[in-house]
């Protein structure tokens, strides 16, 4: 994860700089993708917002210690002869960790990408799930 240091007068002289004047470096630092996690019913899941972004790029790796890391790119090259008067997109290179508690497999994790959205499910140990036990 990039760490950008920022001051007051940093953040004054972007407010005020004309439109368009930021500089491609700094667009890529402060870009980070969105990530909604939940738990529903046995399942932990991760949807990672990731537009633009080709998945021959991801990797999805956990460790011994169930760290899941995914790092994914993106790049947005310029054509030749190309004079930009605007330009809001961005560069992406990021890599992100999570912690992954004991109670989920992570040998049996679904990772699926579709229309810019990566949707990782982990389920939940049998050993944890509740069991029902007949009465004789």
């Amino acid at each position: 994860m990039l760490v950008q240091r920022r001051t007051p007068m940093t953040d004054f002289e972007r407010f005020f700089a004309p439109v368009g004047n930021m500089q491609h470096e700094e667009r890529e630092m402060t870009t980070k993708p969105k990530v909604r996690v939940s738990e529903v019913e046995d399942t932990l899941n991760f949807v990672v917002e990731l537009p633009g972004v080709d998945k021959s790029t991801m990797k999805l790796v956990v460790n011994d210690e169930n760290v899941m890391t995914l790092s994914a790119s993106r790049t947005i090259g310029e054509s030749e002869g190309e004079r930009l008067m605007i330009d809001e997109l961005s560069s992406l290179d990021f890599k992100r960790s999570f912690i992954i508690p004991t109670k989920y497999e992570t040998e049996k994790i679904d990772a699926n990408f579709k229309n810019g959205m990566l949707m990782i499910s982990i389920p939940k140990k049998e050993t944890l799930k509740p069991k029902t036990i007949n009465i004789k």
